[in-house]
């Protein structure tokens, strides 16, 4: 398993991990009171997201304030 990482900000982080079928698992998580702009949507399958009612604005290209989120991108 190959695994990387780069931070978004002070406060937020993306990590992702290739998995033995070529598919990746991608976690996205900010800890801080702001919001983070993201280049982009997060691509894939989004698996989990606390709290639920981030999953609008991640499908927007913004994680919001004290979220984490999980995504599969398949091979």
């Amino acid at each position: 398993v190959e695994a990387r990482f780069r931070e978004m900000s002070k406060t937020a982080l993306a990590a992702g991990w290739q998995l033995g079928d070529d598919s990746k698992l991608v976690l996205y998580t900010n800890l801080g009171d702001e919001p983070v702009l993201l280049d982009s949507p997060p691509p894939g399958a989004l698996l989990y997201v606390i709290p639920q009612e981030s999953a609008t604005e991640l499908a927007r290209g913004s994680l919001p304030a004290w979220t984490t989120a999980w995504y599969h991108i398949g091979s």
